[in-house]
């Protein structure tokens, strides 16, 4: 999940992103990285909510 391509895509950073949506920074950064994968609908959802983009989108990112 290229995470970091879409934070910029709407102008925020990884650490507002994970402000935003409470989920932590770290985490974030591992998904950005790869070293995680699959994250739960859940997470999913929060993140895609918070960068104004469809769940779909999201997925193609990864």
């Amino acid at each position: 999940m290229k995470l970091k391509e879409l934070c910029k895509s709407k102008g925020i950073t990884i650490k507002k992103l994970s402000e935003i949506t409470g989920i932590s920074l770290i985490y974030l950064y591992e998904l950005n990285r790869g070293t995680k994968k699959n994250p739960s609908a859940d997470i999913a959802l929060k993140l895609a909510k918070a960068l104004n983009i469809d769940i779909e989108e999201l997925i193609q990112a990864s």
